[in-house]
């Protein structure tokens, strides 16, 4: 029933505990063990494009189809069509196991971080880097500039205050970092742009209103575009 590695909990059993506590010891054991194996498993994911929006992407790798959840930059920088290559992140939970995609190390690396600073969780950190490039994001962190950070939906005076004491000292090799190259989107519609920017915390008549303005002076714009725009204009910097 037990494995090699795990004698402590072996011993635990036989230390005369209640079979229930013991159950649930062991059972708690087994998740985090069996997370620990999942979330590192994986590094990349290289396969061809088979859907793409401003908040997700498709990849068939090997004939499965994997969903992930991106950050507007990487949307931007991926193919409409063909081989792409997402950096990836599993993220696990009780009630379900979501993976986020990448088109840089660094894109990935100012996640993790962001995702460890209580009151930001992984769609919120997703949201931040839609918003904001990972050399502002250091910029504003390093210098302080609680203002900016405010300015990004979902971020509050304490969570933006959070951002710089937590991470002032974790990201001045990132600020460094390349940036990234945007690859041109194809054409999309307006719904699937407001659809994207209520994902990213938009209230919906204010989507609305706002893809409506930037079609009316930019009819032909594309999508990823036309969310970016979208987005100065509900949360202006």
């Amino acid at each position: 029933m037990f494995r090699d590695e795990e004698p402590a909990l072996l011993q635990d059993l036989l230390s005369g505990r209640s079979q229930l506590e013991d159950l649930v010891c062991y059972a708690a054991h087994q998740v985090s063990f069996s997370s620990a194996m999942i979330v590192s498993m994986y590094e990349y994911f290289l396969g061809q494009v088979i859907e793409k929006g401003p908040t997700h992407v498709v990849l068939d790798v090997g004939g499965i189809g994997h969903r992930f959840s991106v950050p507007l930059s990487t949307a931007e920088a991926l193919p409409r069509s063909g081989e792409a290559k997402l950096l990836a992140h599993l993220h696990v939970r009780e009630d379900c196991h979501k993976l986020f995609g990448f088109a840089t190390k660094a894109e990935r690396e100012m996640f993790l971080l962001l995702k460890k600073v209580s009151g930001i969780g992984p769609t919120l950190s997703v949201a931040i880097l839609s918003r904001a490039s990972v050399t502002d994001l250091c910029t504003a962190i390093a210098e302080g500039r609680i203002d900016f950070l405010k300015s990004l939906k979902g971020v509050g005076p304490k969570t933006a205050t959070r951002l710089v004491t937590e991470l002032g000292d974790k990201i001045a090799h990132l600020a460094a970092g390349p940036g990234i190259e945007f690859a041109a989107p194809g054409a999309r519609t307006g719904d699937d742009a407001v659809q994207a920017l209520e994902v990213l915390g938009c209230q919906s008549k204010a989507a609305h209103s706002a893809v409506a303005k930037v079609l009316k002076d930019n009819p032909t714009i594309e999508v990823e575009a036309l969310v970016r725009k979208s987005l100065r204009l509900v949360w202006p910097s």
